[in-house]
């Protein structure tokens, strides 16, 4: 608790001589890029089946963020962060997805199956 009032009186403090706009980008980018692939990949470590493909492919479009970052220098810091969160969730969301459905097929044509006995 200790830590986390020291956090905020300091960004009280910085906020008042730089604005609140590049504090809120910092939190909200810092959450994005670090720690949202974070909690995917624990929760695609401990999640059984079709739970941890989906979370698996959605750990590997979280990782986009840092190729996306790249694409934006133009407009205000908001609205770049609307964008790139806009980005993200769509990534999030179609990798999880493709995912989940590549598994599917899989299981539809037997090929997480072991290989048969086919001489015998």
């Amino acid at each position: 608790m200790l830590i986390a009032m020291t956090a905020f009186a300091v960004v009280a403090a910085v906020s008042s001589f730089i604005g609140f706009e590049p504090i809120l980008t910092l939190i909200i980018g810092f959450g994005m890029m670090f720690l949202l692939p974070v909690v995917l990949g624990t929760l695609a470590f401990y999640s059984r089946g079709p739970r941890r493909t989906f979370f698996a492919g959605a750990f590997v479009g979280s990782l986009s963020t840092h190729y996306m970052l790249q694409m934006f220098s133009m407009g205000g810091a908001i609205t770049q962060l609307l964008i790139l969160t806009v980005l993200l969730t769509t990534a999030v969301v179609s990798c999880g997805l493709t995912a989940l459905y590549t598994r599917r097929f899989l299981e539809r044509r037997g090929w997480h199956l072991p290989p048969g006995d086919e001489a015998g």
